[in-house]
């Protein structure tokens, strides 16, 4: 799901970016919340900041 071509990023350096950020998501949803499956929040969560991730990765490259 975190792989869905039309909510991620499209740009190597935006892709990284939102794997780590799943990641870390994943990992605090599951340490400090009792919610066993933390990675379905994690690519909620990361599908919403995707497309800002994306126009900031641009910005930044064609500035």
């Amino acid at each position: 799901m975190a792989t869905d071509p039309i909510t991620t990023t499209y740009s190597q350096v935006g892709k990284w970016i939102f794997g780590i950020g799943c990641g870390i998501v994943t990992v605090v949803i599951r340490s400090f919340t009792p919610i066993p499956e933390g990675i379905m929040y994690a690519i909620l969560l990361m599908n919403l900041i995707g497309i800002p991730i994306q126009s900031l990765i641009l910005k930044i490259k064609y500035r």
